[in-house]
């Protein structure tokens, strides 16, 4: 069979003899031909006597089936495609803001690492510049009190 369904056709009708040739279409477009009964877009169904003797079938063909699933497949291409273009410009807007916003937090802890450093060697006078979000501006305060009560501390023995 050359074609399942016109496309002025919502649904297409054929009926087979015994042997599966058409012997009826309502698309009147493959009559003598063999029908495929495997087909995934055809739907058989039995056509028999009322003493049971099967004298044919009857076959309807659906085009919106094979359009659904159609769609289905272009909206799960569309989806895949467009997930993988957002996975790779999320990386690369990651990989280029990643050094910025890690400077923001390793800044501020390097310089009181080097502070920490330079008061347990004995330098008494050092301070370091409170500077990033609120947790790290604070440790930087805190820092620079507990650098002045000792500088104090040692000068002034109580």
């Amino acid at each position: 069979m050359n074609r399942m369904y016109s496309s002025k056709q919502a649904m297409r009708y054929l009926v087979t003899d015994q042997q599966n040739k058409v012997v009826a279409d309502s698309a009147s477009a493959d009559i003598g031909e063999e029908v495929d009964g495997t087909s995934a877009d055809l739907r058989g169904y039995p056509i028999t006597l009322t003493n049971g003797e099967k004298i044919g079938n009857i076959y309807i063909s659906s085009p919106i089936s094979k359009g659904i699933e159609s769609l289905e497949n272009t909206f799960l291409y569309n989806i895949s495609i467009q997930t993988i273009i957002s996975i790779i410009m999320v990386s690369f807007v990651a990989l280029l803001l990643g050094p910025f916003l890690t400077r923001g937090i390793v800044l501020p802890l390097s310089e009181l690492s080097g502070g920490i450093h330079a008061l347990a060697k004995g330098n008494l006078w050092v301070r370091v510049k409170p500077r990033g979000d609120k947790e790290l501006y604070s440790l930087g305060e805190d820092f620079n009190q507990m650098a002045e009560k000792v500088s104090f501390n040692f000068i002034i023995p109580v």
